[in-house]
């Protein structure tokens, strides 16, 4: 398990912004707690404040200083527990009550205004209370503050005392990685654009912390080419103060080493002077900020990345003053284990006495804005190699109220830059934590792995801690789906973590959730995914402050309570593979809703579709289910999707299983449906009406990228897509009433050079079970040169030869049950053809010997399950990769002229149950490289015709058998004349299911071999000492498994196994 707590400067900035929130404060007003104990908490607050950062940088040293910021880390959050309770109950007059509508009558109003009175006596009783207790700590707090000596500042950037200084030296003997980097800077600086420039240019370096900026300008800085170049070269720090009137009239190379400032007015002060310089002067500037490299450049920053594992030892991971530091460590050790154990520990965790990388990483930290802090801090929560969604993070994020604020900000884009933020800065979540075997009761973020069975004494350390924020179960154990937790924790512990504002159960084999659940009022993020829930309690209704509620692929769920509607604050609520069968009524009153994932259309009762209206401010991605339901056609316009802007991706489904439906009502529903223009994808399922609206391919919908209209059977024909210039990918199944495919679908009924051209930016057109489709007129498409891509799925073959007319296509993927294609069409494929796939056509006999006479560029080759494919193609010359799977009367002809290679690029050819192939002509492929022979069980031999020792096989690296139970190595040739001379190259031999093969070539294996796999070859094993494995010097890998093999007590003594190369 993993606990962490967010810096305590960051954590104090927070709390004194909630100080002085105005709603906060009227609340505390209303129920008479005097604001005077607010202030002067403030006001001690910033008094504590001025001496953090002392603080902060001693508490390493001094074990006294430790004690007293955890203390006060402690009462900070104590103090955010309680600012947090009062902004609950000040949110609670809206969440009961709401915003006043014509319907709502006074005895509800009245009924909840009583209610709430109540709650706040009681509110002020518990508060009052605990109110004295903190301010009673904060009082021993400043106390003991006095005896600890600290020097005040003002906890800012401007207080950081470890300022890093540089200077221009630097031993280049011990550089190493950066020619690359150098040149290429020195290239730019030594250029004719630099030398003639007007201003002076000023190249940015960028980087993290401890990649090696610094030293690359000082190698630059001392590079002779530049001393020649400039009058005058000076190395400044951040720090440093110059005098600027020496770059007076003089052509200078100045370097600015870390700068951090983002204001472009600084730097347009410092630029003024800088003017006076000569023409060619140059400025380097070295930062971790993209933001200030874009700024101060004049030419593209040069982004330095960590070093290779060639120039840098990998467990540094690529950072050179992370090998710095551990030479420095290790230099003087001679003891083996020291070593050792130095690699098995992890950099980033050595103490700053030790390290310089540890203030390097303060300094960043010190100068990320405030939001950034928390965020960047929570990050270290997340278990090393865990793999997150941005969108994720940032619900934890906003749940923890680090982003967002009290004013009703926009929480997720807030939470977006400040990722960005993160992200520009070279701060890419590094953290790597380890194990936590000891837990403070005051610890507030937890996480840990999933395991299979999470029992009640794994938790047993969290008996001890009450005010837990984050409980968030990470990773799943390998093929596991669901994992299983005790209800001791669920009944029993869970409900005593009353502070919780991030709680996760996702994948647990959890049935129901406690009645206690609702006690956790600062719930914020509630993940309950993929879990066994059948049905939410009604108590859910209670959680006032939930902003996120995750419910995917909780299959059990057929129902949502109406309480659900109480949530107001609610902002993301994911549905997305339960099965609802309707939503509930009244959620129009959760307004604050970003991302609704799916709205399924109840059949008698439930929210109908026009509850969409009140729901403003959705964005992403919706999915609309059971439309078929929507009885009034009006009650779809009044969802008004068509203001909504945000809404980017849509699905409109009907239900595939309804056969009497009103189709002129359907029609209308997917006409008043009509989305934004900005929507870029869209989505229409099992649609029964008789005709798509005008709006679906409107020239209007400029962003639309993707569309699939799917298993829409009363439509006979296709809307104008072709006047959707941006759309890129189109997907056209189950469309039973199309017949002709022509000009109205290009929305050019002319098809004319002068009209404008379809489908503008069309990269891939995929149509599948289009099964009455007859004729299509292509004359168009050509006109489409960005088409890349054209899958045709159970087609018939007329429509398949029209697909040579497209000479932009890349890729041509025909598949499915294509019964009328019984031979490839005899055309020559499209010029730029680079990949073709053929799956399941069983009656398609052969391809045509012309079909390349216009195409060099075919690379990829797959034919499956073609069962009538009787030969293929011949002088395939570019072909790279050639797969045949299940073609059972498919023959490879064994050529006389062996001279000759019809796949002169061939390196990968992959043969699966195949039954017809009884030998494999190896000599027709000179240049492969990998060769897979699988499932053909009539496979005798490889083929090389006699006398033929000079053919060149050397490219064959990879040779794979697996279940050919008649092949013989007697009976391949190539082993007559030795493998081992023949495939020199080869590094890889698995043999699996060959039963007849009983040893191999007397002049052994070959030499280079590196992997050998036997498996289920009895013969072969029996006659083991004779493998002659102590010849192969590289060998790394020997696996060998089978029934027999389970009961083999002992393997060829040590004389017979390569004397070098450990085996694995």
């Amino acid at each position: 398990m993993v606990v962490v707590e967010a810096f305590l400067s960051s954590l104090f900035e927070v709390v004194l912004d909630k100080l002085v929130a105005a709603p906060l404060l009227d609340y505390a007003r209303q129920l008479k707690v005097d604001t005077a104990v607010l202030q002067e908490w403030r006001n001690t607050l910033l008094h504590l404040q001025a001496v953090l950062h002392d603080a902060e940088q001693r508490q390493i040293r001094d074990e006294a200083v430790k004690r007293w910021l955890d203390d006060l880390k402690a009462l900070a959050y104590d103090i955010e527990d309680v600012l947090d309770e009062f902004e609950a109950e000040a949110k609670r007059p809206s969440l009961v009550q709401g915003p006043p509508t014509s319907s709502s009558s006074s005895g509800k109003v009245w009924k909840f205004n009583l209610s709430f009175h109540l709650s706040g006596v009681i509110s002020k009783k518990e508060i009052g209370k605990k109110i004295k207790i903190i301010t009673q700590e904060l009082e021993a707090i400043v106390k003991r503050k006095s005896g600890l000596h600290f020097r005040e500042g003002d906890g800012g950037v401007s207080s950081v005392t470890e300022q890093r200084l540089t200077t221009s030296l630097v031993d280049e003997v011990e550089v190493y990685g950066r020619e690359g980097d150098r040149e290429k800077i020195m290239k730019l600086l030594l250029s004719d654009e630099v030398a003639t420039a007007d201003k002076v240019q000023v190249i940015p370096i960028v980087g993290m912390g401890g990649v090696g900026k610094t030293t690359l300008a000082q190698i630059i800085y001392n590079d002779k080419r530049v001393g020649d170049k400039f009058d005058f070269r000076l190395w400044v720090c951040v720090s440093d103060q110059f005098d600027l009137k020496e770059l007076n009239g003089k052509r200078f190379f100045l370097v600015l080493d870390d700068i951090w400032n983002e204001n472009p007015d600084n730097w347009s002060t410092l630029q003024a002077p800088l003017k006076a310089g000569a023409q060619g002067s140059v400025i380097i500037a070295t930062t971790r900020n993209e933001k200030v490299a874009s700024i101060m450049g004049t030419t593209p920053f040069c982004r330095l990345s960590e070093l290779s594992d060639e120039h840098c030892w990998s467990k540094c991971k690529g950072l050179p003053l992370a090998a710095k530091t551990l030479g420095g460590l290790l230099r003087s050790e001679q003891d083996e284990k020291a070593w050792k154990e130095m690699m098995n520990n992890e950099i980033w965790d050595l103490p700053m006495e030790q390290s310089n990388i540890l203030p390097a990483l303060h300094l960043s930290y010190h100068y990320l804005p405030k939001k950034v802090k928390q965020c960047f801090a929570y990050c270290s929560i997340f278990l090393k190699d865990y793999e997150y969604q941005k969108e994720e993070l940032i619900l934890l994020w906003v749940a923890q109220g680090f982003v967002g604020g009290f004013k009703g900000e926009e929480m997720i884009e807030d939470g977006e830059k400040c990722f960005q933020n993160l992200l520009s800065r070279e701060f890419c979540f590094r953290l790597e934590v380890g194990k936590q075997k000891n837990f403070s009761k005051r610890a507030r973020h937890l996480s840990y792995n999933h395991e299979e069975f999470d029992v009640s004494k794994k938790f047993d350390p969290l008996h001890k801690v009450d005010k837990l924020r984050t409980f968030l179960p990470l990773g799943m154990p390998a093929h596991v789906s669901t994992c299983y937790l005790a209800d001791k924790f669920l009944h029993a512990l869970l409900p005593t973590f009353r502070c919780l504002r991030v709680l996760s159960l996702s994948h647990y084999n959890i049935t129901h959730l406690p009645d206690s659940f609702q006690n956790l009022k600062h719930l914020r993020y509630l993940n309950l995914s993929s879990t066994k829930i059948q049905k939410l309690p009604k108590s859910i209704g209670m959680l006032c402050n939930l902003q996120s509620l995750m419910l995917s692929n909780c299959h059990g769920i057929t129902e949502l309570p109406s309480e659900i509607k109480n949530l107001i604050h609610l902002h993301h609520l994911d549905i997305s593979g339960t099965k609802l069968e309707g939503m509930p009524t009244g959620i129009n009153k959760l307004k604050d809703l970003r991302r609704l994932t799916t709205f399924v259309v109840g059949k008698h009762s439930g929210a109908r579709i026009a509850e969409l209206q009140d729901l403003s401010h959705l964005r992403g991605a919706l999915s609309i289910f059971n439309l078929q339901n929507v009885v009034n056609a009006t009650d779809a316009l009044k969802a008004n999707l068509k203001k909504k802007e945000d809404l980017d991706d849509l699905v409109f489904a009907w239900d595939s299983n309804v056969i009497d439906s009103d189709s002129e009502n359907q029609t209308r529903v997917l006409e008043n449906l009509q989305p934004h223009t900005k929507v870029k994808r869209l989505n229409i399922q099992h649609y029964y009406g008789t005709k798509f609206p005008k709006w679906l391919g409107d020239p209007s919908f400029m962003n639309l990228v993707f569309l699939q209209l799917e298993d829409c059977k009363s439509c006979s024909s296709l809307p104008p897509l072709g006047q959707l210039q941006s759309l890129k990918d189109l997907q056209i199944a189950k469309m039973d009433g199309v017949q002709n495919v022509g000009a109205d679908f290009y929305g050019n009924n002319d098809c004319d050079s002068s009209s404008m051209k379809p489908f503008g930016s069309l990269e891939i057109l995929r149509f599948e079970e289009m099964l009455e489709w007859e004729e299509w007129l292509v004359c168009c498409l050509p006109m489409a040169p960005s088409i890349r891509e054209l899958m045709l799925e159970e087609c018939d073959d007329v429509v398949v030869r029209s697909a040579s007319s497209l000479t932009s296509l890349a890729s041509l993927d025909i598949r499915e049950q294509c019964e009328s294609l019984a031979s490839f069409p005899e055309m020559a494929l499209p010029p730029m053809l680079e990949r073709l796939e053929i799956i399941d056509c069983p009656t398609l006999e052969s391809l045509p010997e012309g079909m390349m006479q216009n195409n060099t560029t075919l690379q990829h080759l797959s034919i499956e399950y073609c069962d009538s494919l009787r030969s293929l193609p011949r002088d395939i010359d570019s072909l790279k990769t050639l797969s045949i799977y299940g073609c059972k009367k498919l023959e490879l002809a064994l050529q006389e002229d062996m001279m000759h290679n019809h796949y002169a690029s061939l390196t990968k050819f992959v043969i699966s149950n195949c039954d017809s192939l009884t030998s494999f002509p190896l000599a027709s492929f000179t240049k492969l490289e990998t060769l897979h022979l699988w499932h053909c069980t009539n496979l005798e031999s490889l083929y090389i015709p006699d006398g033929l020792h000079h053919m060149d096989l050397t490219s064959l690296q990879i040779l794979n058998f697996y279940n050919c139970p008649n092949l013989l190595v007697q009976e391949a040739q190539v082993t007559a004349q030795g493998m081992h001379s023949l495939l020199t190259s080869l590094e890889r031999l698995r043999i699996e299911g060959c039963p007849e093969i009983d040893s191999f070539p007397i002049e052994g294996l070959p030499t280079n071999l590196s992997d050998l796999d036997i498996r289920n070859c009895n013969k072969l094993m029996a006659c083991r000492m004779e493998w002659h494995l102590q010849t192969l010097p590289f060998l790394s890998w020997l696996g060998i498994g089978g029934p027999e093999e389970e009961r083999l007590e002992s393997f060829p003594e040590e004389r017979f196994l390569p004397p070098l190369s450990p085996l694995l």
